[in-house]
């Protein structure tokens, strides 16, 4: 009834407020020197019910609080004493969550004893009773506080808040302690994953309710929009990872983060190439990891990245490890397809870095890039423009898989003459073959009468090629007279005339492209 009595005269007279706290320092200072605990845990009582009931008026009495709160908590005959300390943390858990974000803007005095007192609170909770669930409940009332992270004399007690839960939850985890870092190559990937696909379980997925303390702490740092206070976590995040790169850590907690804001965590691991401090093999598994999980990741700016990448494993040359990282990471970048002619626009880039280089190291690595990409290409994306353009940079045996990924729409006719006189040029003839025959297929009456044209037109002397074609259109037209007088004139050198091929593509009955 006492403590009623004294909420309501708090509450209907705010102006005495101010001597209410006063009146609360000095009791306070007298039930210490006594050793009155039980005097003491009615005021932190109190404390925590007005700052409550008169949380409008907090900035009148706050500083008055904080500096009981650090009384009691410097005094060896209560620090030791966990039921004290609990009461405290209540205290400190009303204030955080009520207390008015420019207070430490504009009150230097105010902040300076926060941060002193949040500074003695962690070193009671985790030095002197090394009790990890008080230590977790100031992490998570700190979270609470409104605009610290955008206070620059204090914003590091969010990092720090961070690796204190972090520590805690691998300690409760401890599968999330091990080194776990394994390549993308081993896992099953062969499939291109997509953004709707269905999300592994995540920091998001446990209930707040029955969560641990230390779920709920990371929580309360990343499943935020407050981008200020998301960054400042991330990076703590990052900093951790670097002693304890887990890869599932790394998942675990990105699936708490808002899905719009997760793009955040891969920017912040490209920004760490940059620092020359930093395990740079450990930053670069760590992005590939998260690029292929199935962690939805939106807005993600792929090119700028690429760029990045790219730029990072230029200037590694030489050393080994990191250059084949960089290959990795780099297809590991478009293993999620964002937009239409993504996987075009990443090979044009290359393309311009292999254009714009003369430096042989360079031109090696950039053509492992592509093959790379190439290799885990699931269908075809690519332009018969573009892939005219990478072809001459790419190595013999690498041509085939990368005209399979060529689509099957064409601008222009053109096209089809630099494409033959491509193939013309490969020094294998095995491979003109392979090559003749899947344009065929992919392109068929288009590739049967541009051929038809070209070799008429560009051929005056025999050579393999005139012959892969023909009877590459043999075969295609289903024409074995054609096909014997092709097997015929290869063997004499000759060539066809015009009118030979007149009676081949206009029969009715037989050719394919007449309707054409």
């Amino acid at each position: 009834s006492e403590t009623s009595y004294l909420l309501y005269f708090v509450n209907s007279s705010r102006s005495k407020l101010e001597k209410v706290s006063t009146y609360l320092v000095k009791r306070t200072t007298a039930d210490l020197n006594r050793r009155r605990v039980g005097n003491v845990c009615v005021t932190l009582e109190l404390m925590a019910r007005i700052v409550t009931s008169c949380k409008e008026n907090l900035n009148v009495f706050v500083k008055d609080f904080l500096s009981i709160m650090q009384r009691i908590m410097s005094n060896n005959n209560f620090n030791n004493d966990v039921t004290v300390v609990e009461l405290v943390e209540r205290t400190y858990c009303n204030i955080c969550q009520n207390v008015d974000g420019a207070l430490f803007s504009g009150d230097s005095e105010f902040v300076r004893m926060y941060q002193g007192f949040v500074e003695l609170y962690f070193k009671v909770a985790n030095d002197t009773l090394h009790n990890d669930d008080l230590v977790l409940r100031g992490c998570i009332d700190i979270s609470q506080t409104k605009s610290l992270a955008s206070s620059p004399q204090i914003k590091h007690l969010v990092p720090q808040s961070v690796n204190y839960a972090l520590l805690r939850f691998v300690e409760r985890n401890p599968r999330y302690k091990i080194p776990h870092l394994g390549n993308s190559t081993d896992q099953n990937l062969t499939k291109r994953l997509s953004r709707t696909q269905t999300r592994t379980v995540g920091l998001d997925d446990i209930s707040e309710t029955g969560a641990d303390l230390s779920v709920r702490a990371l929580q309360s740092y990343f499943g935020t929009t407050e981008t200020d206070k998301l960054t400042l976590s991330i990076r703590a995040l990052l900093s951790f990872m670097q002693s304890t790169p887990n890869k599932e850590l790394l998942e675990f907690i990105c699936d708490g983060i808002p899905v719009q804001l997760r793009y955040i965590v891969v920017l912040l691991l490209i920004r760490q190439l940059n620092d020359k401090t930093s395990n740079h093999s450990v930053i670069l598994k760590l992005i590939s990891s998260l690029l292929v999980s199935n962690v939805s990741i939106v807005g993600l700016s792929v090119l700028d990245m690429m760029r990045k990448l790219l730029r990072f494993q230029i200037e590694s040359i030489g050393n080994d490890d990191i250059v084949d990282q960089c290959c990795i990471t780099l297809a590991d970048l478009n293993k999620k397809v964002y937009y239409r002619g993504q996987t075009s626009d990443i090979l044009y880039e290359l393309l311009v870095k292999l254009k714009a280089t003369k430096n042989p190291e360079e031109i090696a690595i950039l053509n492992r890039d592509v093959k790379q990409l190439v290799g885990q290409i699931g269908g075809p994306c690519l332009s018969l423009e573009l892939f005219l353009e990478l072809a001459p940079y790419a190595a013999q045996k690498e041509i085939i898989p990368l005209f399979d990924t060529v689509e099957d729409e064409i601008s222009g006719g053109g096209l089809f003459s630099k494409l033959f006189e491509y193939v013309r040029d490969l020094k294998s003839t095995d491979e003109q073959e392979i090559l003749m025959h899947k344009i065929f297929e992919k392109y068929k009456n288009l590739a049967l009468l541009s051929g038809l044209k070209y070799f008429m037109e560009n051929v005056s002397e025999p050579e393999p090629t005139y012959y892969i074609y023909h009877l590459e259109a043999a075969k295609y037209l289903d024409i074995n007279d054609y096909k014997s007088q092709t097997e015929f004139k290869r063997e004499k050198s000759l060539l066809f005339t015009k009118e030979d091929l007149v009676n081949y593509y206009s029969d009715m009955g037989s050719n394919k492209s007449v309707s054409y």
